[in-house]
């Protein structure tokens, strides 16, 4: 079943979990469904609106419960839970909110372990953001440290960033030597709950994974968007998964935007539920077995010249695991993926978007101004496909490039730099180069980390 486009809200801050754990956990249990996150390190706010020159895709609200009808009776009742929780996330305070919460605590005390895991995965979030406000000049306001132990903090945001970047052996490593050293630190919940959250996705990744696959990484308006579901039992036993009678086995997220070389661009979410052609999975240890999933997007009316890009992720939930002889229940998660989306007369410049950027940019350095416009945009299209197969590498050429282009080639050169480093902002030449003489200063393991968006001196 395919649900309503969802215009996406920023996450919510911490008061809205600690609302969530006040008014719900004495009721609740069971298992968390969390939806995508919003960008830690640049990238375009889940909130912000589309430039107004951008083409905006319409969209509508989404029904709980299903796809068609009022919100609430029925429908709210007949609702997973996992589903139920994911909305909250991302709805706004109001009476929606009040009645989700009203039915999830209706439900009684089987749900009480899905509020656990959604505060710790909420808190994990939030440190992570107060980190990255510190990089960019917010002094914190409320300093979080041990007195007995000053340096478990800095221990706890080394755990934290290794948790970001999907390093989980080692988050966990940290976490357990800090609690096993300072086991009453002030921080000891927290580095509690990043540890359960660290076993809990080792545990995801050491019976069967899922993982998204596309047929090609650059399509054209013409063709479906087709993905496919691959599943792996990495295990040494037989598993089955299992689909509950009329229900999904979980669901896929689209994020698609619509980019421009003048540095405009439209951004839309869906969602779709996705189903097992049968109600069973077999898999053998070491099988792999696929699904098709053909879905319905937006990129069929791509306008002239521009180049769309898809992120796809999501996370499945199987209503039970048999594992060997026992039973589990656990999420399988399903990573991003990019694909891109660019008019039949650019395919050329995807095929070879290195070569093809530095005969565009070759291209839009002489003739007229009117001769040079086609030439910069195809400079900008070409960045984008480049950044998407090599981003560090885009980011040099880019950077060379802008330091001796005149307009309309360093106006799309700039847009170039914003969407290929995540950034959901438009900078200046001069802001752009002396970010770029910045970054180089850092030491090498300091560079490698997520790129804070320039400053104007």
């Amino acid at each position: 079943m395919v649900s309503p486009p969802l215009r996406v809200r920023s996450a919510p801050g911490t008061s809205f979990w600690a609302l969530l754990w006040v008014g719900a956990l004495a009721n609740l249990s069971g298992c968390w469904t969390v939806g995508p996150r919003q960008p830690l390190f640049g990238g375009a706010s889940r909130d912000a609106a589309p430039p107004p020159t951008a083409r905006r895709v319409q969209t509508e609200p989404l029904v709980v419960g299903g796809a068609e009808g009022e919100f609430g009776g029925p429908k709210l009742e007949a609702a997973p839970a996992d589903k139920l929780l994911t909305r909250l996330r991302d709805t706004a305070p109001g009476p929606e909110r009040a009645l989700i919460l009203d039915e999830l605590a209706r439900r009684g005390v089987a749900n009480r372990e899905l509020v656990l895991r959604a505060r710790d995965e909420e808190e994990a979030l939030h440190e992570l953001l107060v980190s990255l406000a510190e990089r960019l000049g917010q002094k914190r306001a409320e300093p979080q440290r041990s007195v007995d132990a000053p340096w478990v903090e800095e221990k706890y945001r080394l755990a934290l960033e290794r948790y970001a970047a999907a390093d989980l052996f080692g988050a966990l490593r940290v976490a357990e030597a800090v609690l096993d050293l300072e086991p009453d630190c002030v921080l000891a919940p927290k580095l509690s709950a990043l540890r359960r959250r660290c076993q809990d996705r080792l545990l995801e990744t050491s019976l069967v994974t899922a993982e998204l696959s596309t047929s090609a990484a650059v399509i054209t308006p013409r063709d479906p968007l087709q993905i496919t579901l691959r599943f792996k039992n990495v295990s040494d036993q037989p598993i089955v998964l299992h689909q509950a009678e009329g229900a999904t086995l979980g669901v896929v997220y689209v994020d698609y935007e619509e980019l421009s070389a003048d540095g405009t661009r439209s951004r839309v979410r869906t969602q779709h539920g996705v189903s097992l052609p049968s109600p069973k999975l077999r898999l053998g240890a070491g099988q792999i077995r696929s699904v098709p999933v053909r879905l319905a997007g937006p990129h069929r009316r791509l306008p002239p010249g521009v180049i769309g890009r898809y992120e796809l992720s999501g996370r499945l939930r199987p209503s039970r695991m048999e594992v060997g002889d026992s039973t589990a229940s656990r999420f399988l998660v399903l990573e991003a993926r990019r694909l891109a989306v660019v008019a039949r007369k650019d395919l050329e410049l995807a095929q070879a978007p290195r070569a093809s950027f530095a005969k565009a940019v070759e291209k839009a350095n002489r003739g007229t101004l009117a001769q040079r416009r086609e030439p910069s945009r195809q400079a900008f299209v070409s960045a984008v496909l480049y950044g998407q197969r090599d981003r560090e590498a885009a980011l040099e050429a880019l950077i060379d490039s802008l330091s001796q282009a005149s307009s309309p080639l360093s106006s799309a050169l700039c847009a170039a730099l914003s969407r290929v480093n995540g950034e959901p902002l438009s900078y200046t030449r001069d802001e752009w180069l002396t970010w770029w003489t910045q970054r180089l200063a850092r030491p090498k393991q300091e560079a490698k980390q997520p790129s804070d968006p320039p400053r104007a001196e």
